[in-house]
């Protein structure tokens, strides 16, 4: 109709018009009716059932589910957005709602065996706040859908891996694996465009783990940007020293006495590192008086002589400890790997 050349058995070249009315009662596969019953949509049966070919509105095109319910399942708006599972318009290019707050994306595999790997995107309605969990499984599933979920975003855009309620920017949580930082070079490290502070990365030259701090990079508790540099010395209350750490054995029953640089405090100079100075007074006196007396005496014809002075000397007895010290606390020094 329309043309002199027809391609089918029936060619209508131009506009068709076919009238709403009720669905025949004995339909024949291959059947089209625009059905008066459901919305005037266009409808054709399959040989079992009538299937939608496309409904209309003044805002898109629908596709109901393959057994009419629930309908409009997929919605084609005239703007190309696409909504699933909702006739209000998509608020976005792709836009899959849920009443429960579980809307999902799945991507899977199905191999010929009939056994799963999936992985996934879903929307969390969580406390009245929208929440987004990525899901992942291995090959275990037989029924392709996502068993466990990896990371959550919550609504703040706090990230966590490992738990669904992350308490700050980034949360990790596992008991089986570690994080891992960038491994690179020393001069890859160097290569670095504008790092800036509080950036890590593993220090495959050095086999150090590098924090940038101050504008420089510095190893982790060694550096200068306030890690214990190797060779530090510090009184611990403990019984051992601690992982990475060795007894200071000059300390050993000591006290710690700087370095005196000038020579002028220490009356042993300038001295080493580690040398040690033995038990010692300073040098004094004391002060005593003599007690020297004149004394008359008689000899035994009653004559008076003088006889000379009469000189006292005494030694007291010891007093006091094994040595001369202050106030002190035992602690244990030990120094820096």
């Amino acid at each position: 109709m329309g043309t002199t050349s027809p391609g089918r058995l029936l060619h209508v070249n131009g506009p068709m018009r076919l009238t709403a009315s009720a669905l025949p009662g004995s339909p024949a596969a291959g059947d089209i009716a625009v059905d008066s019953g459901d919305s005037n949509k266009l409808k054709y049966y399959d040989g079992s059932s009538w299937v939608e070919a496309g409904g209309s509105s003044a805002d898109g095109h629908s596709l109901d589910a393959a057994d009419g319910s629930p309908s409009d399942v997929l919605y084609v708006y005239n703007d190309g957005k696409i909504g699933v599972n909702s006739t209000i318009k998509a608020l976005s290019d792709f836009d899959i709602r849920s009443s429960t707050g579980g809307a999902k994306l799945l991507f899977s595999h199905s191999p010929s065996s009939g056994v799963y790997s999936s992985s996934g995107i879903k929307g969390i309605l969580s406390g009245g706040n929208a929440e987004l969990g990525f899901y992942t499984t291995d090959n275990t599933l037989s029924n392709g859908d996502v068993s466990v979920e990896r990371m959550r975003i919550d609504p703040k855009g706090n990230v966590g891996i490992g738990t669904t309620n992350p308490s700050g920017a980034l949360d990790v949580s596992s008991t089986t694996g570690a994080f891992v930082p960038p491994r690179m070079t020393e001069a890859q490290r160097d290569g670095l465009s504008s790092p800036v502070d509080g950036s890590v990365i593993y220090n495959s030259t050095s086999n150090k783990l590098n924090i940038r701090e101050n504008g420089t990079w510095n190893e982790a508790g060694g550096g200068s940007g306030g890690g214990v540099p190797s060779g530090a010395v510090m009184p611990f209350n403990l019984a051992s020293c601690p992982a990475g750490w060795s007894e200071y054995l000059p300390a050993r029953g000591r006290f710690i006495r700087g370095i005196d640089s000038t020579g002028t405090n220490d009356p042993d100079g300038v001295r080493a590192l580690g040398s040690t100075q033995a038990d010692e007074l300073k040098s004094h006196t004391h002060s005593y008086t003599d007690r020297y007396a004149d004394y008359i005496g008689q000899n035994g014809t009653g004559d008076t002589h003088a006889r000379g002075a009469k000189s006292d000397s005494f030694s007291s007895g010891a007093t006091g400890g094994a040595e001369t010290r202050p106030k002190n606390v035992a602690l244990l020094y030990c120094e820096k790997d």
